[in-house]
């Protein structure tokens, strides 16, 4: 919990820093535009937008590297005394979702966070069952076209066939 709070506090300075540095560049800009030339606003604002750009990868590196670094330690605590694997960027295979009947058409599969667990049996020996579950993002690309004043117009937009926790139990019966 600690280690989670120290997390956080860091997230929040990093909005902080964020807000200072916009309100900096826009305090700065508005007294250039007053004083100098009009030419000085577009570097003005590159900067601002570079500065933006780098607080928030910064952010999304920090939530990636927190995440690798406690999912693993969770799920050793959850699952303690249960043979398990977990795989930060593994997900489950493609084969499984398509017997599944969730998405007969989609052109992207994706996915990560993927757990297996070996089930054993109440004596505790394996059992061969295995549950696995894991994140997935499932989309297909779809078009619309339509005639406007005798032109045609085809728009592109993308739907999600899935997107969740995915599970799959595996049953060693023939």
């Amino acid at each position: 919990q600690e280690e989670i709070d120290i997390y956080n506090k860091k997230t929040k300075k990093m909005w902080l820093t964020l807000a200072l540095v916009l309100t900096i560049e826009l305090v700065m800009t508005i007294i250039i535009a007053l004083s100098w030339s009009s030419a000085i606003i577009p570097i003005m604002l590159i900067i601002a937008a570079v500065s933006v750009t780098t607080i928030i990868v910064t952010m999304k590196y920090s939530r990636q590297n927190f995440k690798s670094k406690y999912s693993g330690q969770v799920f050793e605590c959850l699952l303690k005394g249960y043979k398990h694997n977990y795989h930060q960027s593994a997900f489950i295979h493609q084969s499984i979702f398509n017997k599944s009947g969730f998405g007969k058409r989609y052109d992207r599969y994706t996915g990560e966070d993927l757990l297996t667990i070996d089930i054993p049996k109440d004596d505790g020996t394996p059992s061969g069952i295995k549950l696995s579950i894991s994140d997935l993002f499932v989309t297909r690309q779809e078009e619309t076209t339509t005639i406007r004043n005798g032109k045609y117009d085809t728009e592109q937009r993308t739907v999600i066939v899935y997107k969740g926790a995915f599970a799959y139990v595996n049953f060693p019966f023939k």
